[in-house]
């Protein structure tokens, strides 16, 4: 019979599995982590079977960060926006982040923007971005 047992120690969970071998009489073998740890779970078995799980974090902190990320430049842009830094804007993003932060763009920076590329340029050098832009783009945004 396995069991998880979780407990607060000065503001940090921890996780340990305990379980008792029948081969050892009765003796229980266990294993401590800290929860959040990669290898955590792996340490965990299951009540009612000997199948171990892995733990997952309720949240992406990889895609929490994006998030973040998105929601401070939508910031930016509507104070750069309110400031008449630009009257034009064209977005360029991978698609998802492109959607997410077009939902958080303010109403008056929506209407400054002209066009909008879905697509990761990340990696590319200023040459091959104006390149591939040109093509994606009318002339007239590029000015």
């Amino acid at each position: 019979m396995a069991r998880a047992v979780l407990r607060a120690e000065r503001g940090v969970a921890h996780a340990r599995s305990e379980r008792a071998d029948r081969n050892d009489g009765g003796r229980s073998a266990s294993s401590g982590a800290r929860l959040g740890d990669r290898q955590a779970g792996a340490r965990l078995a299951s009540a009612n079977s000997d199948a171990r799980h892995a733990f997952e974090p309720p949240h992406d902190i990889h895609k929490m960060q994006k998030h973040d990320f998105t929601a401070r430049l939508a910031a930016v842009l509507d104070k750069a926006c309110g400031e008449g830094q630009f009257d034009r804007l064209v977005l360029v993003a991978p698609p998802r982040s492109l959607g997410e932060l077009r939902s958080l763009l303010s109403a008056r920076v929506k209407k400054a923007v002209s066009h909008e590329v879905g697509k990761d340029l990340t990696n590319a050098t200023p040459t091959e971005l104006r390149e591939v832009l040109a093509d994606m783009l009318p002339r007239a945004a590029l000015v």
